[in-house]
């Protein structure tokens, strides 16, 4: 039995790429030579998605990187990263379940996103998946094989049952070495098509 695996931003969720970008989302103002910076630019993006910084410290220490920023406009700027579902992603999801594949999700993501991810239904593609995993749960993150295997565990599936969407081809490289079914997915196309595509090749869809 096949298991579709989605990473979610850059695949089912469009992601902002720079702080002025989730800035200006969430009517934010932020200094310009923060604004222009990446959202990996902040030195703790990365430890706290993979649950080894708290949430508290995070914020306090993004507050002062975002120029002094107030703690509910800091997090208001880190949740302006989630930007729109990609179109198509949720039916996409939900005739693979109605066709009895089962489903889910491998993210580095983190405290703060995965509620807005995973819990409010903003994003019905990832609220109905079986298998969630994200990085910050089992303190673990991608390119690490350790979570694909942590991923295996969920259904005691075989790694060559599992195929795998993914935008970040140092993540893909990973999930191939683990002998999954791996597809780099252009996050500026249709990435519900891309998805679609490949999956009819193999007979999945």
């Amino acid at each position: 039995m096949p298991c579709v695996v989605f990473d979610i931003g850059g695949v089912l969720v469009r992601i902002r790429q720079t702080w002025g970008e989730c800035a200006e989302a969430v009517g934010v103002d932020l200094p310009q030579d923060v604004a222009k910076l990446k959202n990996g630019a902040f030195g703790l993006l990365d430890p706290y998605q993979e649950g080894l910084v708290e949430t508290s410290n995070y914020v306090t220490e993004l507050q002062a990187f975002l120029g002094g920023a107030s703690a509910e406009d800091a997090i208001a700027v880190h949740n302006g990263m989630l930007a729109e579902a990609y179109a198509g992603t949720a039916q996409l999801a939900s005739e693979l379940s109605a066709a009895g594949v089962t489903c889910g999700c491998l993210s580095n993501t983190n405290e703060l996103h995965w509620p807005v991810l995973h819990g409010s239904g903003t994003y019905p593609a990832i609220s109905g998946l079986a298998l969630p995993l994200a990085s910050h749960q089992v303190r673990l993150a991608k390119p690490n094989p350790e979570i694909y295997r942590r991923f295996e565990a969920m259904r005691g599936l075989a790694p060559v049952d599992h195929y795998y969407f993914e935008d970040h081809p140092d993540y893909i490289a990973a999930a191939a070495s683990c002998g999954w079914n791996a597809c780099i997915i252009d996050p500026n196309d249709d990435t519900a098509a891309q998805m679609r595509s490949y999956l009819a090749m193999r007979g999945v869809l």
